[in-house]
């Protein structure tokens, strides 16, 4: 199986809510403590699919290395993980946009990848051989 295509279109789909952080994020660079030299934000997005097929995602979002925040999108909820977590969960909750954003990238984008990725193993077996990731 060869993965490129959908890999390519999750990448410019991330990339795209990777600009609109940094635009939304900017403005709150000055209150945030930097240890020394600049300011690294980590972002990551998890996709699980339940047995009947149910599609759910979630952000983890770190500043240097450190998980700070965590959204669910399946309720909305936000949870501060590092103390720094609470300056970016006031940020990025109260942006509609942003959290809006987050939600349709991760649910639709989720079922998608899932589908494209994950279906054709199925199909496949138990045999790897010859799978292209």
């Amino acid at each position: 199986m060869n993965a490129t295509p959908a890999w390519s279109e999750q990448r410019d789909a991330l990339q795209y809510v990777v600009e609109e952080l940094k635009k939304t994020l900017l403005d709150i660079r000055a209150e945030i403590p930097a240890t020394s030299g600049p300011l690294s934000l980590q972002g990551s997005m998890m996709c699980e699919q339940d047995s009947n097929g149910l599609t759910t995602a979630s952000w983890e979002f770190g500043l240097d290395g450190q998980k700070s925040l965590r959204f669910d999108t399946k309720n909305g909820h936000w949870t501060v993980l590092h103390g720094e977590g609470i300056l970016l969960k006031q940020t990025l909750a109260s942006d509609r946009a942003m959290t809006d954003l987050l939600v349709r990238t991760s649910t639709g984008d989720c079922r998608k990848w899932l589908q494209q990725v994950l279906c054709p193993l199925s199909t496949q077996g138990n045999s790897t051989e010859g799978m292209k990731l």
